[in-house]
């Protein structure tokens, strides 16, 4: 599973995840900041999911 955050501009910001997992539901808390460890700030972000076959984009504001 890999699950990786960018900003309008299609940069990286985070990767919150990239392991392997078992199939199932789980649930990935991303905390705001970047790989730096920095908040970011108040924009909207893309946040991308692939597990196994799936690939899916969705959106997440975030307001400061």
């Amino acid at each position: 599973m890999e699950l990786k955050v960018c900003n309008l501009s299609g940069h990286l910001i985070n990767t919150a995840v990239d392991r392997q997992e078992k199939a199932g539901s789980h649930v990935v808390e991303w905390d705001g900041r970047d790989d730096e460890g920095k908040q970011v700030s108040s924009e909207i972000y893309f946040y991308c999911l692939k597990a196994g076959a799936y690939k899916g984009i969705k959106k997440r504001v975030v307001s400061r």
